[in-house]
């Protein structure tokens, strides 16, 4: 083996050391979930689910998140996730970002030897970068990608410059460069490192090599002018602010580089008043000494000056540009090579190196252990979050976000309260609290937090939707409408126009929730986007049906079929449509396909016919389901509502018992027996039937039950009681407007008229054919 073979091969085993060395340090972070900008970005976005859309994502920036305000071109970070989806759904995004890590952290120790460190000083200095606490955030937060994919590249330019000159050096630095921009928009530093490596190493005369990166650069910022300008021109806070915010941040950034143990999602960071305070000009006075003293290193050993300019132009960015976030670890990934390099320079002059880099890689590796398992969920990164910078409102209002999709309702609202405390104008708060209060049935107050989240954010198309959700859930249709039509201007969703279907569906407008479902299923074609069909199909079939169009729901079903060929439900559907249009033996061999039982069959057709009032069909289905189970509660209470259509009232209430008798916990044939016994206006009976129903239902008791309760104690006079279960009644199904105004009629009666008379215009607005009834 010659010595150049023996050195290749300590090469590769070196690399490939120090690449499964540091995989397996974050291996622990491969089952850990997605957060924050995940959900927009990634979980919810519908196109990179398809790996045919990425060659959309280099023509459009709308393409990086679901959310139009969002819009970023990054075609190549949009491709790796692409490809994450294609080959192994959610589960590969995490490896992916470990690997990205630990090649960054191999091209660094490449670099730190074409730089001409020796071999232990670059292994070492790389091994200090890749157990790095700050470069947990870029592995474990998917989003964080474009950080480590772009530094990645930043390295790779790095490696064509400083390492042996070869052929179409210009061309690769070119190329590298366009990977960069392609990746991030921070990738338009590889420019001017170029040219700070050739003055700092003075190779001025290879000043050709320049051109490939700025031509690209200029082609990058040309073509993506209207989203540069946009974060230039229209800041999120004022330019004096901004920067002066900005220039903390250096500081900062250098003491949480070399300290790293209080590292956080979101740090505890104010934003400067101006540029004249103590701390804005203590900060400017050690960024000038900085980069004064940069300037006379590179007469000692250029590549120190080298370093230090790479971490300062790697953050430039997001220096100039006002970001909504004023610091961030994952900001520092591209600039902590260079904060490595200047390590490595002097360690070469330190005794006892080996020793100290010993101790600092241990160090830092269990405080990286640390902070992977700090990032294991949202809820624990959140609340770490918050332990680390208490005064910070959006780790708060997070955190009750994650509450939130937990179902933890009221500890939602909590925590997201802590942040509104210390900044209201949270958006994203209010429409917690909202959304928290909406699944509570705390509707009024959810509908105060919605419109409050859409004065200080128009365009967050969620809170437009669920403010329909909660206009619709109480009845106001035409408020619904309003709320999700201003959701389609905000962007055209599937699961809008599913909602408008939806409301017009509830409000009976049958030809308008068939048009809004039709919308929705053509809009899902269109983009090719999965999940939600079924429903949306569902709804379309209904609307037909109950708008007498019959034929068509039977169309619309057949082809939904096509899609979900053994879903129950639709088939279920199909056969009751079949039913309606007379088609009985059709019907019966739908039904076959569900493989349900005969006598469930024969209940759900019979059900269909008495829908349609057609009771000789219905009682027909009943006692065939009878004869082959004769002791099934369901039947004989079904064939009592039959009676009771035919006017029979003893032979329903004698069908209704032995449903009872036969099953005691059926509490709709309890209730239908307290309906009999208000019929004949027996009211002690009646309750005491239904009291029995309301113990048998979830919840305290449905709606209807509620409400023949107040018609009972209404029959004994018993007013206050009649009120408390109309309420009741209304809080189960605050959309039916006959509550409202047997409630107001109520008050009326018991002299709270102000309150009787706001329920009657309530009653009225869902429902203007209760004038007459008023009159």
């Amino acid at each position: 083996m010659t010595h150049s073979t023996a050195g290749l091969a300590r090469s590769v085993w070196v690399a490939a050391g120090l690449f499964v060395g540091t995989a397996a340090l974050f291996a622990p972070t491969l089952d850990h979930g997605f957060v924050y900008d995940d959900s927009h970005s990634i979980v919810d976005n519908v196109r990179l689910r398809d790996w045919q859309q990425i060659p959309t994502y280099f023509v459009d920036p709308a393409a990086f998140s679901v959310m139009p305000q969002a819009q970023m071109y990054r075609p190549i970070l949009l491709t790796t996730y692409a490809v994450n989806f294609a080959l192994d759904g959610p589960s590969g995004f995490h490896l992916v970002n470990v690997l990205l890590h630990a090649g960054a952290a191999v091209l660094l120790w490449y670099l730190l030897g074409s730089l001409g460190f020796s071999r232990s000083v670059a292994l070492g200095s790389a091994v200090l970068f890749a157990v790095h606490p700050l470069t947990t955030e870029p592995v474990n937060y998917i989003s964080s990608r474009s950080s480590s994919l772009s530094a990645l590249w930043l390295l790779t330019a790095a490696i064509a410059i400083a390492g042996p000159r070869r052929s179409f050096q210009a061309l690769r630095m070119a190329v590298w460069t366009l990977m960069g921009v392609l990746t991030k928009a921070t990738g338009v530093v590889i420019a001017p490192l170029v040219v700070w490596y050739l003055v700092t190493a003075g190779q001025l005369r290879r000043w050709r090599l320049i051109l490939g990166p700025v031509v690209v650069s200029l082609l990058y910022l040309s073509y993506t002018r209207s989203i540069v300008a946009k974060a230039m021109f229209d800041p999120v806070r004022d330019y004096a602010a901004a920067w002066s915010t900005q220039l903390k941040t250096l500081p900062f950034y250098l003491h949480t580089m070399s300290m790293p143990t209080r590292l956080s999602i979101e740090p505890q960071f104010g934003v400067s008043s101006g540029p004249f305070s103590i701390v804005v000009a203590a900060s400017m006075f050690l960024v000038v000494s900085a980069c004064a003293m940069v300037w006379l290193m590179r007469h000692q050993d250029w590549r120190f000056s080298f370093g230090a300019g790479w971490f300062f132009l790697a953050l430039v960015p997001t220096l100039l540009v006002p970001l909504n976030i004023l610091v961030n670890e994952h900001r520092l990934y591209a600039a902590l090579p260079g904060a490595i390099i200047c390590l490595a320079v002097l360690l070469t002059h330190l005794p006892r190196a080996r020793s100290w880099l010993v101790l600092a890689t241990v160090l830092l590796a269990l405080l990286s252990t640390q902070r992977n398992q700090a990032w294991s969920s949202p809820n624990t990164i959140w609340k770490d979050a918050i332990a680390r910078g208490p005064l910070m409102p959006r780790p708060h209002v997070n955190l009750g976000k994650v509450l939130l999709e937990q179902g933890q309702y009221e500890e939602a609202i909590e925590a997201t309260m802590a942040g509104l405390n210390l900044n209201p104008g949270l958006a994203r708060g209010h429409y917690n609290i909202a959304t928290a209060s909406l699944h509570l049935r705390r509707l009024e107050q959810a509908i105060a937090s919605f419109e409050r989240a859409l004065e200080i954010d128009p365009q967050m198309m969620e809170a437009w939707n669920n403010l329909g959700n909660t206009y619709k859930e109480l009845g106001r249709y035409q408020e619904a409408v309003e709320a999700y039509r201003h959701a389609l201007t905000v962007r055209p969703s599937r699961s809008i126009y599913h909602n408008l279907g939806s409301t017009f569906l509830a409000a009976s407008l049958y030809d308008s929730a068939a048009i809004y479902f039709d919308k929705a299923l053509r809009l899902q074609k269109q983009t090719e986007s999965a999940g939600g069909g079924r429903e949306t199909y569902i709804g379309l079939a209904r609307s037909l049906r109950r708008g007498q169009r019959l034929p068509e729901s039977v169309r619309a079903l057949t082809e939904a079929l096509q899609d979900y060929p053994l879903d129950v439900g639709l088939l279920e559907l199909l056969a009751q449509t079949q039913a309606a249009l007379g088609y009985h033996d059709q019907a019966l061999a739908t039904y076959g396909r569900t493989d349900k039982p005969l006598p469930e069959i024969h209940l759900r057709l019979g059900q269909v016919a008495l829908q349609r009032a057609d009771s000789k069909l219905a009682e027909r289905h009943f006692e065939r389901g009878l004869l082959a189970k004769p002791d099934d509660a369901r039947l004989h209470n079904a064939l009592g509502e039959v009676r009771l259509l035919q006017g029979d009232r003893d032979l329903a209430l004698a069908a209704f018992r032995r449903a009872a008798r036969l099953e005691p916990t059926l509490s709709v044939a309890f209730r239908n027996i307290g309906l009999v016994y208000l019929h004949h206006k027996r009211h002690v009976e009646a309750l005491a039937a239904l009291e029995r129903a309301r113990q048998h239902e979830t919840e305290g008791g449905e709606a209807k039950t509620w409400e023949l309760l107040a018609h009972v104690h209404e029959g004994l006079d018993d007013i206050p009681m009649a009120i408390h279960a109309y309420e009741r009644a209304l809080e189960r199904a605050p959309e039916r407007a006959i509550l409202y105004y047997n409630l107001g009629v109520l008050h009326n009666r018991s002299g709270a008229t102000r309150q009787g008379q706001r329920l009657l215009r309530q009653a009225l607005d869902r429902d203007p054919t209760l004038a007459v009834a008023q009159d």
